[in-house]
């Protein structure tokens, strides 16, 4: 008799528990493929990395309403490949 309470007793924790045993075990198994990619990524070859920045993009302002003005403001093919062979 004690022991079928306590084969209940059992039953019902793992039934209200389940869920919270569930998230703990994927919030585990994140951790740990977390855990290899960053070892992973820190043991890949970097690329480049002691090259200078080089600004390619339009200027931080508003766009001009005059077409002289605006066609200054964005970058041409001409600047990318300019800034591309000073780096």
């Amino acid at each position: 008799m004690e022991d079928d309470f306590k084969k209940e007793a059992r039953k019902q924790y793992l039934h209200y528990f389940r869920f919270w045993f569930l998230g703990i075990a994927v919030l585990a198994a994140a951790c740990i493929v977390m855990i290899f990619v960053q070892r992973a990524r820190n043991n890949a070859p970097r690329a480049n990395t002691d090259a200078p920045v080089e600004r390619v993009c339009g200027l931080n302002i508003c766009s001009p309403f005059s077409p002289t003005l605006e066609d200054e403001n964005f970058p041409h093919p001409e600047t990318i490949v300019k800034a591309v062979k000073h780096v």
